[in-house]
């Protein structure tokens, strides 16, 4: 099945198309998170350079947060108005989970993963999983001193590039090979208590 990612909950948008062999296609754009105007575009500069169409897709996989509301608002509206024309499974990533499967592919050990995403006023995004990627904690904001990190492999310590879609979506071709569920194309939306 071809999956066609988006993420828009950082400040960029990014698409992915993840084919049967998990070859991996991209484009990145935009800034100051301009979603809403630059999203259709990626798409459509993607499928023009490595010839797809939504015909083509089996599935869309969208991050749902946690991470820039406005961005993650107009990424999965964007996907549900897709979903609404090509009438194909929609689902929505937990962006901690993808985060915590880049670690997962990069880092072969025991140890937990802390997936973390920067929240601004000093807090973060938080999750633990095990080393076999099955969540431990569920995803959390807090302060960024609170933070636990003994005993768990990060980000930083495998140098990983921001998630980006083709992380959301090579994660949602992952969870179906194993059948395991995946997430409701529904904002996760956690509130910051310090600011």
């Amino acid at each position: 099945m071809i999956i066609m990612a988006i993420d828009t909950a950082s400040t960029r948008s990014s698409v992915a198309i993840i084919d049967y062999n998990d070859n991996k296609y991209t484009e990145s754009g935009g800034c100051d998170n301009s979603h809403s105007e630059s999203l259709f575009k990626l798409i459509e500069l993607l499928f023009s350079k490595h010839n797809y169409n939504y015909s083509k897709i089996g599935c869309i996989a969208v991050a749902v947060g946690p991470g820039s509301f406005t961005g993650v608002r107009a990424g999965l509206s964007a996907a549900q108005g897709i979903n609404l024309v090509i009438q194909k499974p929609l689902y929505g990533v937990n962006t901690l989970e993808a985060q915590a499967y880049g670690i997962f592919c990069t880092h072969s050990g025991h140890k937990n993963i802390r997936a973390i995403i920067d929240a601004n006023y000093d807090s973060v995004y938080t999750q633990l999983f095990n080393y076999e990627l099955i969540p431990i904690s569920e995803p959390e904001i807090i302060h960024k001193n609170d933070l636990d990190l003994s005993d768990c492999i990060t980000y930083q310590d495998i140098q990983m590039q921001k998630v980006g879609a083709s992380y959301i979506g090579l994660l949602v071709r992952h969870k179906l090979s194993r059948r395991h569920t995946i997430g409701l194309a529904k904002i996760l939306y956690l509130r910051n208590p310090l600011i």
